[in-house]
């Protein structure tokens, strides 16, 4: 496997792929972009080897992940020719399947295969499921390895999963407001920390498991005129809900290029 674009989201595959289970069968060969994080892997795993270029990542590899921001795009491919053989992934949010083919080159069964992506960091604990268009076999199978696939139908609904990608830092942002709420009421604020994240670490059970809904887990919680319904009911109003789905429609036109 081939990486052109070493940053947050291609360190987490990579440390995936290697760490806990891995057969020794897979090399990765990196790009020499994101110096500190190519090194740092070039470290820690001896399958990894770093290549002069990125044409010579391609020219290397297989299977080959293209993760760098949507508007280095063009600058990193320059130069770069895949085979009709190989599998491109690419990682890029918002970037579609249209775009990529002008930029990796080829048409139809002249060019590679490339497969839009949207791995998140705990893929780096084989802990991520990994929206995928097309669920090409290749891709999928590799995006098991890291914690499962999720196909996914069309560039519309990519789009809409990539915007959920987006709420991740929201959802912590909660947590924080619950921390920093503790501590100015007196609780000691690494206690607080302490004992908001244990209880939210908690609800992984109850989120992992697929046959109860999200309601359930919400029912499973609460009582009748408890904290927990006086607080969702309180906060979670029609003015909050209303500022939530707004942004995430506004989100919703930025990736779909609007």
């Amino acid at each position: 496997m081939g990486v052109i674009g070493v940053g947050e989201i291609a360190e987490a595959m990579v440390t995936g792929l290697l760490s806990g289970g891995s057969d020794g069968s897979t090399r990765v060969i990196l790009s020499p972009r994101g110096a500190a994080r190519v090194a740092d892997l070039d470290a820690r795993f001896a399958a990894v080897s770093v290549a002069a270029s990125n044409a010579g990542v391609a020219d290397a590899a297989d299977t080959v992940i293209v993760s760098v921001r949507p508007d280095q795009l063009a600058d990193a491919l320059d130069g770069v020719t895949f085979r009709p053989d190989q599998l491109v992934i690419s990682t890029l949010a918002g970037v579609d399947l249209a775009t990529l083919r002008r930029a990796v080159g080829g048409s139809g069964t002249a060019g590679p295969v490339i497969v839009r992506a949207v791995p998140l960091p705990p893929v780096a604990r084989r802990a991520g499921v990994t929206p995928v268009i097309p669920a090409e076999p290749r891709a999928a199978a590799l995006f098991d390895l890291l914690g499962g696939h999720l196909p996914v139908a069309d560039e519309e609904q990519m789009a809409a999963v990539t915007v959920l990608t987006g709420a991740q830092t929201g959802l912590l942002e909660y947590v924080r407001v619950l921390c920093r709420w503790a501590a100015d009421n007196g609780l000691d604020a690494a206690s607080a920390e302490m004992f908001v994240r244990n209880t939210v670490a908690g609800l992984e059970p109850g989120l992992r498991d697929a046959a109860t809904p999200i309601a359930g887990l919400i029912d499973n919680f609460e009582t009748a005129g408890g904290l927990n319904r006086q607080l969702r009911t309180g906060f979670f109003d029609d003015a909050t809900t209303g500022a939530l789905t707004r942004e995430l429609d506004i989100l919703h036109d930025r990736v779909r290029g609007n």
